[in-house]
């Protein structure tokens, strides 16, 4: 038996099918696609999709669809083969007065793309991260580290409080300077 009042049980399925058309673009994934739009910043007419279609049906290439999307053409193929063939074909022809991007597009039906909805653009965390090197140039930086301190190559305060070496007597005894005895240690 429900009691809860009607306003509260039309509330809550009303919040569950809002719910589930917003999370419909989501549904239909992404297909490789190619981006173009002019240098200058001016909107991709329907007269220059229809050119680039052209362009491409003419090589043998056929776009599985086409359409306009934020003053720019976007053009979607079944496979990245295809997409990579039409990308050079398109630089070749339009290069000069168009930038060519590769991309994926959604591939959402048209019904859903007319109500506005578009599918959940996922952040770099959830797309598998980026990776980044970072290497040292110790010559460098020891050299820069003589700069900074003006010539007397002694290290700052802070590395003797940290006690970055073992012996900072043995250094001073045996009369080498303790940056380079940093350097050596390395």
């Amino acid at each position: 038996m429900n009691r809860y009042p009607a306003w509260l049980n039309t509330l809550v399925v009303f919040i569950l099918l809002m719910g589930i058309l917003f999370a419909l673009p989501n549904i239909y994934g992404s297909a490789p696609a190619v981006q173009l739009a002019n240098t200058a910043d001016v909107a991709v007419s329907e007269a220059q999709l229809d050119n680039y279609v052209r362009t491409l049906e003419a090589d043998g290439i056929v776009p599985e669809k086409f359409f306009l999307a934020d003053e720019r053409a976007v053009i979607r193929f079944s496979d990245e083969q295809d997409q990579q063939r039409a990308a050079d074909r398109l630089r070749a022809r339009y290069g000069q007065d168009t930038n060519v991007a590769l991309t994926l597009a959604p591939r959402v039906p048209d019904w859903v793309r007319d109500m506005g909805l578009s599918p959940m653009s996922l952040g770099l965390d959830l797309r598998g991260g980026v990776y980044v090197l970072l290497e040292v140039d110790m010559d460098t930086a020891i050299e820069n580290f003589r700069w900074v301190d003006g010539g007397t190559h002694q290290p700052p305060r802070r590395f003797e409080q940290r006690n970055y070496y073992s012996s900072t007597s043995k250094c001073r005894r045996s009369g080498i300077c303790q940056a380079d005895c940093y350097s050596r240690r390395r």
